[in-house]
């Protein structure tokens, strides 16, 4: 059986609105600084507000996918990266739900799992958070039965 996509998403741009006000803020104070001043101390405020929207801008443009045999995570704008996490290594899932969040149907994923690489991953500010937990459940559990796979937790005494 071929491996088909469950799941395409991002993360919500609402997850930047704190920066894009804070930093639009800033802009603007600089802006209006330079209208009345030249100063190159002013020039840096305005440049360093608008980089730092334009890095909460860069977060929102994660792309997740969730297939029946992965999870992939691509970042970046020029040079991209994707990491994959092969789902039979997903120990546990959890479901975050802030009140900010909650009242915007958003949610975080945590996904807790054996990968070396990446042991803990975090879903940020997806719709229908509760909807993609599920799906990731469900397929996590396909695949182990599909490649055989069992969980085993050893605990050590000292």
């Amino acid at each position: 059986m071929a491996e088909e996509t469950v799941w395409r998403g991002s993360p919500s741009p609402l997850l930047g609105l704190t920066t894009y006000l804070i930093c639009g803020l800033v802009a603007v104070i600089g802006f209006a600084l330079i209208w009345v001043s030249a100063s190159l101390a002013l020039v840096v405020i305005l440049l360093a507000g608008i980089c730092g929207a334009f890095k909460a801008y860069l977060i929102t443009m994660t792309q997740y996918t969730l297939t029946t045999e992965r999870l992939q995570i691509r970042k970046g704008l020029l040079t991209k990266r994707t990491e994959s996490l092969e789902l039979y290594r997903v120990k546990d899932v959890s479901l975050v739900e802030p009140l900010a969040y909650r009242l915007l149907g958003l949610g975080n994923l945590v996904i807790q799992s054996s990968d070396m690489t990446s042991p803990a991953i975090m879903l940020a500010a997806m719709r229908d958070a509760r909807g993609v937990w599920a799906a990731l459940r469900e397929n996590v559990e396909q695949c182990r039965q599909k490649k055989g796979v069992r969980e085993i937790d050893v605990t050590r005494e000292v």
